[in-house]
Formats: structure tokens, C-alpha cells, sequence
């Protein structure tokens, strides 16, 4: 497979870049933000290599870190089909095999390698996901060692003289199944691995180790790290807990998601470095309450965030009233908006993999929104001759359907916050939450 010269400035690509990021970050996503933006070179060589827990998501998030034009990384198998392999070129993506796609596909593997080298050696940025695959658990997974030879090499064609360095970063998900989240993106520091380079020239595949190792302990730095997976439920209960005794104690607020990830990551730190290793009776009886804990609300189809707030009887009507006064306007942005929204959702039944029903939408939104709302521009002419009120009927669709996406998950919450005020189990989910709360208090 021929590679084109995807690594050169393209119109194109700067061109559209503006409109994908704002999409991404402020209509698919209700916030994308950027910790640590610093730490962005403003040139190369450099290999970025991030997080994978959300498919295509994690390249979007990457793509709208920086205004740099990144060359990406991606499976070789989505190169196959020739249309989508021009448009994968498009946006400066070249093909990989992974190991288990078999020794045959290695030549190409190699090609891939030397156009990374030739990248590199042009000072530009390319971008790499080492653990290879993606799954939506928060965790760094074993980090293949591809990335590492890919940057070994790069330093090997250039006399080990190209100044190569690897940037670590992190990405944060609200939820991985849902538009309309927040996102946070964590980016690290630049990793130099020039003391390697003699260890490389006598053992490859120690250095090859060594590298991976490196980039894998400051990948976990800059995430919510999760390493038991036995128990990752309960540890993620913990971790919604813990975050409101941590904010308590340090007498801070959580305005928003960035803040939930900055407390929440402290958490499952302090928990996994030293609560587990200097009291490990008291680290199980928290994962033995918290799985107690999670079995009643999983039975209830309740979540921590309802028994945290617990409201009362008045703010649930009055919200009752709330909910019923804006009716109109939920069934505005619903009837409007419910075809093209649906669409996806019945394109993916097949599919799976959770993980690619995000991915999915946000293609198809990204194609149909456009193409729906002009057909509804045009067709609204039949029945409003005022252009200025078209238009203004038009720009009102997006934002009325975005509240009632906002309105459809407010109303959620509210069932279930009627459903837990007068659950016979409320008063034990209560207090299941304070024995666990306490725990907490006790390490935190």
C-alpha cells in the first residue's frame, strides 16, 4: 500500500479542522478540556501516544488538542476499502498491522516505519495509540512495544541524532456511550529516552521493554488508573464516593467534570499506591461495602449520585413543575430533531461493540444534521415566506434539540429521584453510603 506524502500542510485539512474541532468539542461534546496545554511543542520530532478507551472518539479528542497536522497511526484493516482509504489519507492516517494480523503484512508494517522516520526527520508530529486496541475501562492496559520500535528506528535512521521525544497523554471520559459529555484531555511532559539509545544498539528488545515501561508508568500518571480489574466496579464506586469526602476535605466544590477527574484521580491514587499496601483489611472491607452498596442500586436501577443528593419532597415537585413548563420546548426539539438522531441508533443494533455506537453517531451527525436542517430550510419556504424567520427557525433546531437531550436525561434523574425518595431500601442505601463514606474518611 503506497503511502502519499500525508505528512505536508494541506489546505484541505486546515481548512475543515475548525469546523470538526468546534463540532467535537462543543456540539457533539457539551466540553472538551485541555489540562496541561503547556506541554504542547511547537515542533517536532515527536510521537504522541495517548489512551485508548473510545474508537474512533480518542483521534477526534487528539485532533482538536492542537493546530498542529498530525500524522495518525490506525489499524491497517479499515485501509481496505478504497474510497475510505483516500479519505484516511485525507486526514494523515497511515496503516499498521498489529502482531496477530499475521507475519505476511510485516513488509507493509515497515513501510509504515519509514515513512514515520521520514516524518520525524521533517520535525512533524505523529500520533500512535500503544495499547493497541481500545476498551472503555479507566485504565492504562500493557502497552505494545510497536510504538517504541517505531521511535527506536526513527533515531536509528538518523545516526540516533534526531532529538526524538514521546508525548504522553491521557484521556478522560464522562461516559463512553453518550454525546453531549464532557471530555478531559490530559497532556504530559515530553519524554526524552536519549540514554537508551546505547542499551538499543546492544539489546533491543530490553530497550524495546524499557522504553514501554517508561511511556506506560507517565501514561498512567495522567489518567484515573484502575489496575484491579476483579474488582473495578467497586473500585470505580469508591472512586464517586471518595470524590465528595476528598472535596469536602479540601473544602472544594465540583463545578464541573474537569474538577470530578482532578479529585476522583487523587482518589483511586491514594487508594492504589497506599491504602491497598499499608492497610489492606481496611482497602477490602471498603471493596466488600461498596460491592454490597453496588448490588442494591443495581437491583433499584438507582446510581450514587441519587443517594448523594438525596432531595426532598419540595425540590423534586417543584423541579416536577419545572420540567412540565418547558415541556413545550422539549417537544419542539424532540419532533425536529428524532429522525436524524435516531438514525444511527437503528444503523448500530448490530454493532457489538459499545464502544463504536459513539464513533458511529458522531460521523453520521456530523453528515446528516447539515444535510436534515437544509432540507428542512428549504421545506420550511412552503410554509414561511419570511427568510429572516427560516433562518431563525433553522439556527433554533440544533439548540432546541440539544435541550431536549438535556431535557430526556433530566427527566431520567427525576424518576429515579422520585423512585429512591419513596424506595422501601432508601434508608439502608443510606446508610450503606455512610459506612462506606466513613471508610473513606478514615484514609483520605
Amino acid at each position: 500500500m503506497k503511502i502519499p506524502d500525508i505528512e505536508k500542510f494541506s489546505w484541505g485539512h486546515a481548512i475543515i479542522r475548525p469546523f470538526l474541532d468546534f463540532y467535537h468539542d462543543w456540539i457533539f461534546n457539551q466540553r472538551v478540556y485541555k489540562l496541561g496545554k503547556e506541554n504542547l511543542p511547537k515542533e517536532g520530532p515527536l510521537l504522541v501516544t495517548f489512551s485508548h478507551q473510545c474508537a474512533l472518539m480518542d483521534s477526534m479528542v487528539m485532533l482538536s488538542v492542537s493546530n498542529w497536522q498530525p500524522v495518525h497511526i490506525a489499524r491497517a484493516d479499515i485501509f481496505k476499502p478504497k474510497f475510505q482509504r483516500k479519505l484516511l489519507f485525507f486526514f494523515k492516517m497511515m496503516p499498521v498491522f498489529r502482531t496477530r494480523d499475521g507475519l505476511k503484512n510485516v513488509k507493509e508494517t515497515l513501510e509504515t516505519f519509514d515513512k514515520a522516520s521520514d516524518v520525524f526527520r521533517k520535525k512533524k508530529f505523529v500520533i500512535i495509540a500503544p495499547e493497541a486496541n481500545h476498551r472503555p475501562k479507566r485504565r492504562i492496559r500493557t502497552l505494545s512495544k510497536g510504538f517504541a520500535r517505531m521511535a527506536f528506528k526513527a533515531e536509528e535512521d538518523n545516526d540516533f541524532k534526531l532529538g526524538l521525544r514521546i508525548l504522553p497523554v491521557g484521556i478522560h471520559y464522562e461516559d463512553y456511550y453518550s454525546a453531549r459529555i464532557s471530555v478531559v484531555v490530559n497532556i504530559g511532559k515530553p519524554i526524552e529516552f536519549k540514554d537508551l539509545h546505547e542499551l538499543y544498539k546492544q539489546d533491543e528488545q530490553k530497550a524495546l521493554i524499557a522504553l514501554r515501561d517508561r511511556v506506560a508508568e507517565e501514561m498512567k500518571k495522567l489518567i484515573i488508573h484502575i489496575e484491579d480489574l476483579d474488582i473495578y466496579d467497586e473500585c470505580e464506586l469508591i472512586r464517586e464516593v471518595g470524590t465528595d469526602v476528598l472535596a469536602k476535605k479540601k473544602k472544594k466544590r465540583i463545578w464541573n467534570e474537569k474538577d470530578r477527574f482532578i479529585i476522583g484521580k487523587e482518589v483511586v491514587d491514594i487508594l492504589r499506591d497506599k491504602v491497598k499496601k499499608q492497610k489492606p483489611e481496611l482497602f477490602s472491607q471498603m471493596v466488600d461495602k461498596a460491592r454490597e452498596y453496588k448490588t442494591l442500586l443495581d437491583k433499584e436501577n438507582l446510581c450514587d449520585f441519587i443517594v448523594a443528593k438525596d432531595s426532598s419532597l419540595f425540590k423534586l415537585i417543584i423541579k416536577t413543575v419545572w420540567f412540565i413548563a418547558t415541556l413545550p420546548v422539549f417537544l419542539y426539539g424532540a419532533l425536529f430533531n428524532l429522525p436524524v438522531y435516531y438514525t444511527p441508533k437503528i444503523m448500530t443494533r448490530n454493532i457489538k461493540d459499545e464502544s463504536f455506537h459513539t464513533s458511529v453517531r458522531f460521523v453520521f451527525y456530523l453528515v446528516l444534521y447539515p444535510l436534515y436542517y437544509l432540507i428542512l430550510f428549504l421545506v420550511s419556504g412552503y410554509f414561511i415566506d419570511n427568510i429572516w424567520m427560516r433562518l431563525l427557525f433553522t439556527v433554533s433546531l440544533p439548540l432546541a434539540g440539544m435541550f431536549a437531550i438535556s431535557y430526556a436525561r433530566g427527566l431520567k434523574k427525576l424518576y429515579k429521584k422520585f423512585k429512591f425518595h419513596f424506595s422501601p431500601f432508601k434508608e439502608k442505601l443510606k446508610k450503606l453510603r455512610q459506612d462506606l463514606y466513613s471508610m473513606l474518611e478514615q484514609v483520605l
